[in-house]
């Protein structure tokens, strides 16, 4: 028996048939995509503890006006599996309160020690929220101000003043739910403060801009999409020079498809940064690109924090300047330029007993070129060319 007959009139039935058939396809799909993604990343990765968890959520999980969920461009009906809360635990579908938070990587601001009512939001509504409060943080002021708090502020309009904090808690607790995926990953740790808006979109668009970069490559100029798994390998390091030799081999070794070095691999099929159809290459330049961010962010953090003792909340560029100067790591890669910005100067205006805060210095430090130039550098390249 066929799934469908395209000879078949068209119908009420038949539509219904084809709604529930496509659903079907997609939340397997997504689901076996993503554990394959998740498995290739795991070996060695700070964020193996994903695999620990079911390989995608289920794209039925119910929305807040009680209608059926979009995960992303497709509505599905509810699901009848378990679903994950936002503290890892599952719990049964329909359930209508979120259990007490108060995880110390939860921001301060959205910790509850008592239930919440769950508005059950849709990836599509988590993502769309984020997408616009990320747009409204482009000054150095906002980007000063840790995210979780910037989103309290700037809820959508519909959202009373008494009803923020519950909805800001359903957004982190959506985010939780759905980060064994990139993009909700990335969302989790710009909520936790963890990374920088900066980091977040790159990370977002890092396989769209090396595809692109990939098609201006003279071996895809003849409009051919393919290319030997060694001619892939190649381009990657040549485009991510700065990235980990061993990140970068674990992905050639155990993404990329079977067969010797020379056999063909489509490379607009790898690079495709698809939010149904994941590969397991742009899972895990993703991941490690986050993964890379982290350890980058934290070590400014630790440097800059150093720089005070108990009790200070102020540091000077002085000191600043003089830590990462003495930080094999950090000194070829910080720039005068970037701590002066952070500042809010210029080189030339920058006095040593110039001041700011420690929590202000480290968020604009973290939204600095830095991360972009390291990890990311074909973004850089690409934004001066146009």
């Amino acid at each position: 028996q066929g799934l469908l007959d395209p000879d078949e009139l068209h119908s009420t039935e038949k539509a219904d048939a084809m709604q529930h058939l496509l659903q079907h396809i997609l939340k397997i799909s997504r689901s076996l995509l993503t554990a394959y993604g998740l498995y290739k990343v795991s070996p060695g990765s700070r964020f193996g503890h994903l695999t620990k968890r079911r390989a995608a959520p289920t794209m039925g999980d119910g929305a807040e006006d009680c209608s059926p969920v979009d995960a992303g461009l497709i509505t599905a009906a509810a699901s009848q599996n378990p679903q994950h809360t936002n503290n890892g635990n599952t719990t049964a579908t329909g359930n209508a309160w979120l259990p007490p938070d108060l995880d110390e990587e939860t921001p301060l601001a959205l910790r509850h020690p008592v239930k919440v009512k769950n508005l059950r939001f849709s990836r599509r509504k988590t993502s769309g929220m984020i997408q616009k409060i990320l747009e409204l943080r482009k000054s150095r002021s906002t980007l000063a101000k840790p995210f979780a708090d910037f989103m309290l502020d700037h809820l959508p309009e519909y959202v009373t003043r008494e009803a923020a904090v519950e909805f800001a808690i359903n957004i982190y607790a959506s985010v939780r739910r759905f980060s064994d995926e990139p993009d909700f990953l990335a969302y989790l740790m710009l909520l936790q403060g963890k990374l920088s808006d900066k980091v977040i979109k790159d990370n977002m668009t890092l396989c769209t801009e090396l595809l692109q970069s990939f098609d201006g490559m003279n071996k895809l100029k003849d409009g051919s999409k393919t290319v030997t798994k060694t001619q892939f390998w190649q381009g990657l390091r040549s485009m991510l020079p700065n990235k980990d030799p061993e990140r970068l081999e674990h992905i050639v070794r155990c993404c990329l498809p079977n067969g010797h070095h020379n056999h063909i691999v489509d490379v607009r099929c790898l690079l495709l940064d698809d939010p149904y159809v994941f590969s397991p290459v742009v899972f895990a330049l993703r991941v490690q690109h986050l993964e890379e961010s982290l350890e980058l962010s934290e070590r400014l953090e630790q440097v800059i924090r150093g720089c005070v003792t108990s009790g200070q909340s102020s540091v000077t560029y002085e000191k600043v300047e003089e830590a990462f100067q003495n930080d094999v790591e950090l000194q070829p890669l910080v720039q005068d330029s970037e701590i002066a910005q952070a500042f809010g100067a210029t080189v030339s205006a920058l006095k040593p007993t110039s001041e700011e805060t420690v929590d202000r210095l480290i968020e604009l430090m973290k939204n600095g070129h830095v991360f972009r130039l390291q990890f990311s550098p074909i973004l850089e390249q690409r934004q001066q060319s146009t």
